[in-house]
């Protein structure tokens, strides 16, 4: 069931901006969520509820009352659910994703004509959800609370995941990337962030495997540690003619005894691994 309340604010002939929210049960089952946004902020709790709500806040703002109309009626977010699945995704015509069924995969065709877009998302979801989020400017995401696997994707903007239990991805291209574990990870996780800082802090009792990748930055951790001297690669050529061993850049060491596999991968910015 989705209840929406929509609230349609006209702040001048060239703003304009509406509150969505909706509720979507989920009845204990195991559910999977994705948010697939490109403009405006992303932010997610977990809560004992066995139910979805949710937050939309539309805003458009454009050169002209006709482009922002125009805008108003082709740019929506639209909330499937999906077997065990719900998933919040940008529709317009301009826009090709999977979701939309489009054969292109993601991308665009052309894009917004005189006006421009965001969309700023607040979930409270089932604490065992599993979720996948990703936006790529004017905001940050964060995630708070959420024993699930954790995928989380930025490109202009930071990523926050708080209280998290497994993570297996969090990504941003120019932000920085902060992971606080409930306690310490038990399964493998990808960090990274080109133009950014990588921080991620876990309990102690740690066992894990660390490689972590930084062209201008430092690695700093609070943890006792030994080095794992880098692999080398071997590569062969299709005919066979040639072999050739290519020695591995990250840095490796090993806290405590085996583990997971804890990757760090970052051009400019320091990677720190911290106890809580």
């Amino acid at each position: 069931m989705i209840i929406l309340l929509c609230i349609p604010i006209l702040a001048n002939a060239q703003e304009q901006q509406e509150n969505g929210s909706g509720r979507l049960s989920i009845d204990g089952k195991p559910v999977s969520i994705v948010v697939d946004n490109v403009f405006g902020s992303v932010n997610v709790l977990g809560s004992t509820a066995n139910e979805v709500t949710y937050s939309v806040k539309k805003k458009l703002a454009a050169d002209s009352k006709s482009a922002l109309q125009k805008g108003w009626d082709e740019i929506t977010m639209e909330v499937i659910k999906r077997n065990d699945s719900i998933l919040f995704f940008l529709k317009a015509p301009y826009i090709c994703s999977k979701w939309t069924g489009c054969s292109k995969g993601n991308n665009w065709d052309g894009g917004p004509e005189g006006y421009t877009f965001q969309f700023d998302v607040m979930l409270e979801v089932p604490s065992y959800a599993d979720l996948h989020v990703s936006t790529v400017d004017r905001g940050s995401i964060t995630i708070e609370k959420v024993s699930g696997e954790l995928a989380a994707f930025h490109v202009n903007g930071e990523v926050t995941l708080r209280d998290a239990v497994e993570v297996t991805e969090a990504r941003s291209v120019n932000g920085n990337v902060t992971v606080y574990y409930n306690s310490v990870p038990r399964s493998d996780g990808l960090f990274s962030s080109i133009n950014g800082k990588l921080r991620v802090f876990t309990a102690e009792g740690l066992n894990a495997r660390v490689a972590a990748k930084s062209m201008n930055g430092q690695f700093y951790t609070s943890f006792a540690h030994e080095l794992i001297p880098p692999k080398l690669t071997k590569t062969v050529q299709k005919n066979g003619s040639k072999t050739s061993f290519r020695l591995d850049e990250s840095y490796g060491i090993q806290i405590g005894k085996n583990g997971p596999l804890l990757n760090f991968e970052t051009l400019n910015g320091d990677i720190f691994l911290r106890k809580l």
